[in-house]
């Protein structure tokens, strides 16, 4: 019972507390706003770049073999 409580009130807190993008959070100032979507954006075109060459790596070594 009181893990299911606990449960409730994580899940309302995280309901009012928690956005899906910094530009929708009415309590970050803007520099904060702009240093994590920078940062977020930079992590994302770092991702994509090792995929990228990852895949290219998997169609290197299939052509040789």
């Amino acid at each position: 019972m009181c893990s299911g409580v606990i449960g409730v009130i994580w899940a309302i807190l995280w309901f009012f507390l928690v956005y899906n993008t910094p530009a929708q959070h009415p309590r970050i100032s803007t520099e904060e706003r702009d240093y994590i979507e920078k940062v977020l954006v930079k992590k994302t075109e770092q991702k994509v770049c090792r995929h990228v060459i990852h895949e290219l790596l998997k169609i290197r070594l299939k052509c040789l073999s």
